[in-house]
């Protein structure tokens, strides 16, 4: 049992954060169905002057995700493809409405589970398997098992994959498959020759990574899971070119080659692709039949996205998510030109963030590779979800598909990326390296905490 306690723990953490679900309750803030919908929405009685209690937010669950479920279920129950939905207005296409998922591989209990115990059981697994995949990534770059499992957890729980959960079910199954990506990269380029069966047991592994996260429902996110998975594939490929003898050697240096292992890995992305394609065209053939193409680009639309961008003030919600109040107690002021609290998600936990700086710090003493990769990725990911030049480029240039979105779903990389820097942190300090970092990031932590309260 030793040797499965990280695994156990991030169960653990995982039962613990849906242990509600044991005492018989839904994750689902059905109450919606009368709080926000006529005729109900208009009803005041004794006791409640403004009506049906209730809490904001949350309501493409009980809009989209439980439904689409239910329609999925009950047409797999009757031995059909659902393929077309019934009851919106006068029917629309199912499974060309990508959020549907119906192709999604871990929906094989679906039709055999009752709904509000599959409902919980999939959210349940999404975090789990997050929790999984970035703890085995972890482990893989040869950090110990407990500073593993803490960045793990940290990206389990940061504020964006359990707002989004309650929001958007099915977005935290679209960035699951990132880390278990990222480990069969590592795992292909780093084996040897002689090794070649194990190799093309990972290749598989990544191309399933990949295809699982398209067949998930959240394309926007996928896309970004996808373009961190090549930025990273050509990262490690170019330190196995970088420590490549031939380098060093000016004879030999003309030789050098993008390794094999490379373009097996680039691979996957057209395959991906490919494979996925009976449930991609006809997504495609719906959005380009739909006006959201056309709407979504015109300038007053472009506007309103860009109305999303985040301002340099919200930095302070890194180091507590509710400074700007919180839609469930009516005191949300962020004061953002559009989207709402799970829209504006950066925290991933103050020990996490701390950690993090100390990994940052040690990275300006050693230089190491990684922490300077995912620190630049992290800080380029974000910097397009804020009011920065270059994130408003991507609107006025009309970008397919990423200008007619909405940039903050991006946010999940950053904290993806501070919960492998926490991990390398706390690594670092438990192996009795970095005391002298810590005691200068402790100043410069509660440095950075004043001023980014003094800026707000």
């Amino acid at each position: 049992m030793k040797k499965f306690w990280p695994i156990l723990t991030i169960l653990l953490v995982t039962i613990l954060a849906f242990l509600p679900v044991f005492w018989g309750r839904i994750p689902l803030n059905s109450r919606n169905l009368v709080a926000f919908f006529s005729p109900w929405y208009y009803e005041k009685f004794s006791g409640f002057p403004t009506g049906v209690p209730s809490k904001p937010g949350m309501l493409d669950q009980i809009r989209l995700y439980y439904p689409y479920m239910s329609l999925t279920r009950e047409t797999y129950r009757q031995g059909q493809l659902p393929l077309w939905n019934p009851y919106n207005f006068a029917g629309n296409p199912h499974m060309a409405e990508w959020q549907s998922g119906v192709f999604y591989p871990l929906h094989i209990l679906l039709p055999l589970l009752p709904l509000p115990i599959y409902w919980s059981l999939f959210q349940m697994t999404g975090f789990f398997l997050t929790g999984l995949f970035t703890y085995l990534y972890l482990r893989n770059l040869n950090l110990n098992k407990f500073s593993a499992v803490i960045g793990s957890i940290g990206f389990m729980l940061s504020s964006f994959m359990t707002t989004w959960n309650m929001e958007v079910v099915v977005t935290p199954h679209s960035i699951l498959w990132l880390p278990l990506i990222i480990l069969s990269v590592d795992k292909i380029i780093k084996k040897k020759k002689e090794e070649g069966r194990m190799k093309a047991a990972w290749w598989i592994v990544g191309l399933g990574g990949l295809v699982m996260s398209i067949l998930s429902g959240y394309w926007q996110t996928t896309l970004y899971v996808m373009i961190v998975a090549f930025i990273y594939t050509i990262y490690r490929s170019l330190l196995v070119i970088g420590n490549c003898p031939a380098k060093r050697d000016p004879a030999l240096r003309e030789k050098l080659e993008i390794p094999k292992s490379t373009w097996l890995i680039l691979a996957w992305f057209p395959l991906s692709l490919s494979l996925t394609a009976f449930h991609l065209l006809p997504t495609w053939e719906l959005f380009q039949r739909s006006s959201r193409p056309s709407v979504n680009s015109s300038d007053r639309l472009q506007n309103i996205l860009k109305g999303y961008l985040l301002p340099a003030r919200h930095l302070v919600t890194l180091l507590t998510p509710d400074y700007f109040g919180h839609p469930t107690t009516r005191n949300y002021f962020a004061n953002v030109g559009g989207g709402t609290y799970y829209e504006h998600a950066l925290f991933v936990g103050t020990l996490i963030l701390f950690l993090a700086m100390i990994a940052i710090a040690i990275a300006m003493a050693k230089k190491e590779p990684d922490i300077i990769f995912w620190l630049t990725i992290g800080v380029i990911a974000a910097s397009f979800s804020f009011k920065t030049p270059w994130a408003g480029w991507v609107y006025d240039i009309k970008i397919p598909v990423l200008s007619t979105g909405i940039a903050n779903r991006i946010l999940f990389v950053p904290a993806f990326c501070l919960s492998i820097l926490a991990a390398k942190g706390i690594h670092e300090i438990t192996n009795g390296r970095g005391r002298r970092q810590l005691a200068f990031m402790s100043i410069a932590f509660l440095i950075f905490l004043i001023s980014l309260v003094g800026i707000t």
